[in-house]
């Protein structure tokens, strides 16, 4: 949402600039410094734009001034949850899911995706936790993707811990409305924000072949028997 305040304001600036270009340079009114002056406005915004969507994750001109961490793109995650099966007295196994963040500098946006549901944050925050090292707090609400209920929609909340400004695995640690709590885990990531589970999932798994493949072979040491004569 502030993006979008952003852009609106700079397209209202460009237009203001704009009209001011038009007005005749002889009109009873002086205009060349609002005209100055809104140009100006302008280029600040556009430079604050670039800044804020883009320019700050730029290394080593900018990070190292910059007290934010980078965690843009879709990550790997496995979830853990401490629920167990009132049949069969068994708690659930891991969970496959991907996280998808969407960071500018002001503001950071989750959405966590399984095969059976979606979460959308509803608030989500960046903390300083001293040492080089931030957390994550933030309020979700998870719907089911199949044939939805309400009654199967819950909230909750999440605590993110990374460790430095570009980490290669985040940790945290989530509790529900519906009295259930777990862990999660981020591991390995794309910059591209996929779309859907089915989506990342495909392309992780494309991924990990391609490593597969890329990875030397390891030599054979073993030594040959020789051959009884």
């Amino acid at each position: 949402m502030q993006d979008r305040h952003t852009l609106a304001t700079m397209i209202g600036a460009l237009a203001f600039a704009v009209t001011l270009h038009l007005i005749p340079g002889d009109a009873a009114i002086p205009v060349a410094w609002v005209r100055v002056v809104a140009w100006a406005a302008f280029a600040v915004l556009l430079a604050w734009t670039v800044f804020d969507l883009w320019a700050w994750r730029l290394r080593p001109i900018l990070r190292t001034w910059i007290e934010r961490p980078d965690l843009h793109g879709t990550w790997r995650a496995t979830i853990r949850s401490n629920w167990t099966d009132p049949t069969t007295g068994k708690r659930l196994d891991a969970i496959e899911a991907y996280m998808v963040i969407r960071q500018s500098f002001r503001s950071i946006r989750l959405q966590l995706m399984t095969a059976e549901s979606i979460s959308e944050v509803l608030e989500a925050s960046v903390l300083r936790a001293g040492n080089d090292r931030f957390r994550i707090a933030a309020i979700y609400r998870s719907s089911p993707t199949r044939a939805p209920r309400s009654d199967e929609q819950h909230v909750g909340t999440l605590m993110l811990d990374v460790p430095g400004k570009r980490p290669k695995i985040l940790l945290g640690h989530y509790a529900t409305d519906r009295r259930t709590e777990g862990t999660i885990e981020l591991r390995g990531r794309t910059r591209r924000l996929l779309r859907s589970f089915r989506e990342a999932s495909d392309v992780f798994a494309r991924r990990e072949r391609r490593a597969r493949k890329d990875a030397p072979r390891r030599p054979d040491h073993t030594t040959p028997q020789r051959q009884a004569a």
